[in-house]
């Protein structure tokens, strides 16, 4: 796959440089594969391979893009393409600031990461390794449900200023399945992510099944008060959490447009508690990390929060042109987030009973329908779901009805107890779109304090 990508950007690329046309190009490659479960059964087992070419082409400040989806032999389809996205670039209007175009640098390919054994892991396998995992749970009355993705990515980038092609691939997995009850309406879950086949661990997924289906399975559940509370978060529900601070908080194009809950005076600052950094760590294989971004920019750690410290923005190249500030290679489908683990050796359910908790605390493993309430005061809402779990002052724990969260990013992590030392690899990606693997390499607990309940359920 690598020497046809390859030799077919080659070949376009030198077609533009003969039309006399400026532009950039992407060859996105992805190969996937789909297994949905429901009410303990395959509901979908579904394959799909996607080749999609992106043009960006120059006229001074007039860009033109045109995108196709096509396939690897239709060569005069994608030269048509180019001359496309030139005319649209004829006829655009100009943006008021100069754009960048440069040369792409010379870099090592990025595959490190690709697996073959776990891009081709066939649906037979993959319902192997479900089966393992949901032995001895499923019931008339307990069904199982979930996804099983895995698939692979493979892209090259070149522009007409040479004949540079960077090549990049990964190959990925994501897994979440869940366990209901018809009766009691109660639902559990579990995920995993993978980079290669060696990563997968059913036995690991049956437990962390197994450590919520003890506390469930014929529980008397309650309704909770709203007010503030002490909250352990998962990884899960943490990595969520730091999806929507990614999404409203870090970019600099957004503070510009003043949409950013971070501003210019919080540069510098300390904002949260000490306790926390946040990093992009392209190092990172847990990740799915690239090493460079679309437009040839090496990438390595780069640091959002240190110490509690808000350090600085990132920046597209887009928004770095408009503002006068440059790139920080960020111009990729996904960050490499990784948040420092703490000295709390806490890895299951009885160890938080054995860090003691003075007050009533709420577990939180998995946020569900998160939301913006207002973008520019990092207030976002979220419900909690699959396996709430309240931890007493008495060392008890109980299984209360879902509630919901409702407060700013600066409170949430303001005063935090704990952080576990242990970190997990929780996969975020979304089936939208062209695939991208994106995950984020968490502390698998961590317990922050004054957290704002605000509605409460009376059932699950």
């Amino acid at each position: 796959m690598k020497t046809k990508i390859k030799n077919l950007l080659n070949e376009l690329n030198s077609f533009a440089r003969e039309k006399n046309i400026a532009a950039e190009l992407l060859l996105h490659v992805e190969k996937s594969n789909l297994i949905r479960l429901a009410n303990s059964a395959v509901s979908l087992n579904t394959s799909e391979e996607l080749i999609k070419l992106i043009i960006t082409a120059h006229r001074g400040r007039k860009i033109g893009t045109c995108s196709i989806t096509t396939n690897l032999s239709s060569v005069d389809k994608m030269k048509n393409a180019i001359v496309t996205a030139d005319e649209i670039a004829e006829h655009a209007d100009e943006v008021n600031y100069d754009v960048t175009f440069i040369p792409l640098s010379e870099l090592p390919d990025d595959d490190a990461n690709y697996d073959n054994s776990l891009a081709e892991m066939t649906s037979s396998e993959k319902l192997d390794f479900v089966n393992k995992v949901s032995k001895d749970f499923e019931t008339d009355d307990i069904k199982l449900s979930g996804i099983f993705s895995t698939g692979a990515v493979w892209e090259g980038i070149t522009n007409t200023f040479s004949n540079t092609i960077l090549f990049f691939c990964i190959s990925d997995a994501q897994i979440s399945l869940e366990l209901a009850h018809s009766k009691l309406k109660w639902e559990i879950a579990a995920t995993q992510s993978a980079v290669s086949k060696a990563d997968l661990n059913a036995e690991k997924m049956k437990s962390e099944l197994l450590e919520l289906y003890k506390l469930y399975n014929n529980c008397s559940p309650e309704m909770i008060e709203t007010g503030s509370y002490d909250v352990i978060l998962s990884g899960q529900a943490l990595a969520e959490l730091l999806g929507m601070m990614e999404y409203i908080g870090f970019s600099g194009g957004l503070f510009k447009r003043k949409m950013s809950f971070f501003r210019d005076e919080h540069i510098g600052k300390k904002v949260f508690d000490k306790k926390l950094s946040i990093i992009d760590d392209a190092s990172v294989r847990e990740t799915f990390p690239r090493s460079f971004d679309y437009n040839g920019n090496k990438r390595g750690k780069f640091s959002f929060v240190e110490n509690g410290v808000f350090k600085k923005f990132m920046w597209d190249r887009d928004s770095a042109d408009e503002f006068n500030q440059k790139e920080t290679g960020h111009d990729v489908p996904g960050l490499s987030i990784v948040v420092q683990p703490g000295n709390k050796s806490v890895s299951n359910f009885d160890d938080i009973l054995t860090a003691k908790n003075d007050n009533t605390t709420l577990y939180i493993p998995h946020l569900h329908y998160m939301n913006i309430v207002n973008m520019t005061e990092g207030i976002i809402t979220a419900c909690s779901r699959f396996g709430a779990l309240i931890f007493d002052a008495e060392n008890k724990i109980r299984v209360p009805f879902n509630f919901r969260i409702t407060d700013n990013f600066f409170n949430l992590f303001s005063d935090i107890e704990w952080i576990s030392s242990e970190c997990v690899a929780v996969n975020t990606s979304n089936s939208y779109g062209m695939r991208s693997a994106t995950a984020v390499l968490a502390p698998k607990f961590m317990k922050i304090k004054n957290v704002s309940i605000t509605h409460v359920n009376k059932s699950f």
